[in-house]
């Protein structure tokens, strides 16, 4: 082989191992953290529910259904990437229209902050009676 055909064949063996490194270094790898709390619902007993996050930022939805029953009621524990997620809770074969949601007392979406390695508790979807009029423009 010649020189300049080895030479060609470096440079070019140099630019292919660059660009992976580069596009390696790009691609983002998924940080994770958890939510969890309570269920309830409005009824003398606790049904078993679908507890779904709502990304605000890119509205990507992550739902379970698996909820760890413990002596007073039901709880769930939600992995989640890292972001700022609405929280709610629904009977299977129902819609969320008509859920429980993670609100406050004056029936405001409270937003529930999934940090790294982090466990964000109290994140419990009790408001079941929340107006369905908006429902419409949040596609949930």
């Amino acid at each position: 082989m010649s020189k300049r055909l080895i030479t060609i064949i470096l440079v070019g063996l140099v630019l292919v191992v660059a660009g992976v490194v580069f596009i390696s270094n790009r691609v983002e790898t998924k940080k994770y953290g958890y939510i969890e709390g309570q269920l309830s619902y409005p009824s003398d007993y606790i049904p078993r529910q679908v507890v779904c996050a709502k990304n605000i930022k890119n509205e990507k939805k992550y739902c379970t259904d698996e909820n760890v029953e413990e002596v007073d009621g039901k709880s769930f524990r939600l992995k989640l990437p890292v972001g700022e997620y609405y929280v709610y809770a629904y009977k299977p074969n129902t819609t969320p229209r008509w859920g429980g949601f993670y609100s406050n007392e004056d029936n405001d979406l409270i937003s529930a902050i999934v940090e790294e390695g982090k466990i964000t508790s109290n994140v419990n979807p009790w408001d079941w009676y929340r107006s369905s009029d908006w429902y419409e423009s949040w596609n949930w």
